[in-house]
């Protein structure tokens, strides 16, 4: 509030205070003014003495003088009101988890007005932990926190609740909440179970950024996962992600572009994912997001396991500030020993990172994503890929399907033998990572894979990777092995590790 007057004569006294019944706030204090316009000027913010916010209601800004010892008092009244943010829209993803399985779920909200926003458990009614605090919000913007039920038991009556504040005036409140279901997931011998499914991110603008679906599937059985819209699988079918044949247990994550069936992005609102096994009998899983304006999206060990753009799920530590990052990644340091092949990788066109700005140095890497770099750092592109290229496990259209192209035209990706899976979204280990990429550069530049005598004892001369790992050797493209003289051919990489090996035969001059 600005405020400003005049005195009618000089070397006036002159106080001003802000009244509200018994409250009174000193605003301004000065002796000697003298007649001039707008001799008195002065600001108030809204706060008391103690810097805190004043309540809301009428205040009369009160002016006293003194002139030759005579005092005279004159004032205004203002009414001060602050808004109370209203919520629009909160539920939950998944209003029903296992903590004993480590599923999460996200609570999606948006407010019609700017505010502070504090998450937090009710148990039987009463606040439990709070899971996020004093988190700022912008109006008609779309918000995602992470939840869980971890140290809550599975007969807890159990709430999330919303509390959506005022940002200067705490007490200026709304109030929601949601139930939230603890229990244990019923598995059966009948089905091709499904677990710790999820999508990422759970809200989203659609516009080219790429969404991850994933699940566990406890027993081998098909899979199909379908886009419905509203909040329920019970809408009209928009999309269908991938139907896949006699899919093997284990944990997947499929890509998918946020497009309908007919190519177009998806408008806002509410739509489901549904994920559809089936053995002897089937077993449904399903969850909620949201298309529309994005804020953050809070959190993030989605709940079929790594976060899609988390980096080390390890790590807790802020991103990485801008004078100090590595390659312009939001979460590697400069001083990170992978930092120089991340620089040589993204100026060379064979990396770019999450749509977040992360890279994800530990983030493990599937069998596609390594295709695509290992041809990449081998100038060899893609192919035009149409229908399924024979496997029965892709998704036509997908990002990849190029990458299978021009790999199956190469001789460098042939999938399983006799199955026609290429198993797209599986997880890739130390001596398939050094296939694809030295056979890549065989391809590119003619370069000979010798068999150089292994070193290790868990590596045979008549295992099929026997000479890619004297290959690895040779050019020391991996820093640790297993103790005792061990390779550990079936260790997992990630994708710090590709990014150092495809480096290291750069420098090695293996590489185009």
């Amino acid at each position: 509030m600005d405020c400003e007057a005049d005195v009618l004569k000089d070397n006036t006294d002159v106080k001003v205070y802000a009244v509200k019944g018994s409250d009174e706030i000193e605003l301004y204090d000065e002796d000697g003014v003298d007649e001039e316009k707008d001799a008195i000027e002065f600001t108030w913010d809204g706060t008391d003495d103690d810097d805190e916010y004043v309540d809301a209601g009428t205040w009369t800004i009160e002016f006293r003088t003194t002139v030759a010892g005579t005092t005279l008092t004159s004032g205004i009244t203002r009414k001060i009101e602050y808004q109370t943010p209203r919520i629009d829209e909160f539920l939950i993803s998944k209003d029903k988890l296992d903590n004993d399985l480590d599923e999460t779920a996200f609570a999606l909200f948006r407010l019609e007005d700017e505010g502070s926003v504090t998450l937090r458990y009710l148990v039987d009614g009463d606040e439990d932990d709070e899971i996020v605090e004093d988190m700022e919000v912008e109006a008609d913007i779309w918000y995602a926190v992470e939840i869980d039920g971890s140290g809550f038991d599975y007969e807890d009556d159990l709430d999330i609740q919303l509390v959506a504040s005022n940002l200067v005036k705490e007490d200026e409140s709304t109030k929601k909440s949601v139930s939230f279901d603890l229990s244990e997931e019923k598995t059966s011998s009948s089905k091709a179970n499904v677990t710790n499914d999820y999508i990422f991110p759970p809200v989203s603008e659609c516009n080219g950024e790429e969404m991850q679906i994933g699940y566990d599937l406890e027993d081998a059985g098909d899979v199909l996962v379908t886009i419905h819209r509203g909040k329920s699988g019970s809408g009209s079918k928009v999309a269908e992600v991938a139907d896949l044949k006699e899919q093997s247990s284990g944990s997947y994550s499929i890509p998918w572009d946020c497009e309908d069936s007919n190519g177009n992005s998806l408008s806002s609102g509410f739509y489901t994912y549904k994920i559809v096994s089936k053995y002897k009998s089937t077993d449904t899983e399903e969850g909620i997001f949201v298309v529309g304006n994005v804020g953050d999206v809070d959190g993030g060990s989605s709940s079929g396991g790594q976060d899609p753009t988390d980096p080390d799920p390890t790590d807790s530590n802020p991103p990485v500030s801008s004078e100090d990052r590595c390659a312009n990644f939001t979460d590697v340091n400069e001083n990170s020993p992978y930092c120089p092949a991340l620089e040589w990788a993204r100026s060379a066109g064979v990396i770019q990172g999450y749509a977040d700005g992360r890279f994800g140095l530990f983030d493990p890497i599937n069998r596609v994503e390594l295709l695509k770099v290992a041809l990449e750092a081998n100038d060899l592109g893609q192919g035009s890929a149409t229908g399924s290229l024979g496997y029965s496990d892709v998704i036509s259209g997908a990002w990849y399907m190029g990458y299978l192209k021009r790999g199956q035209e190469l001789g460098i990706f042939v999938g399983d033998g006799g199955k026609a899976t290429a198993r797209p979204g599986d997880t890739v280990n130390k001596v398939e990572a050094l296939k694809i990429a030295l056979e890549s550069a065989r391809v590119s530049t003619g370069y000979q894979i010798s068999s150089i005598p292994a070193r290790y004892a868990d590596v045979n001369s008549t295992d099929w990777f026997f000479p890619y790992v004297g290959e690895s050797d040779k050019y020391a493209l991996f820093d640790s092995v297993g103790a005792g003289n061990l390779f550990t051919p079936g260790a997992l990489v990630n994708r710090g590790d590709v990014v150092q090996m495809l480096h290291r035969l750069h420098n090695a001059g293996v590489l185009n």
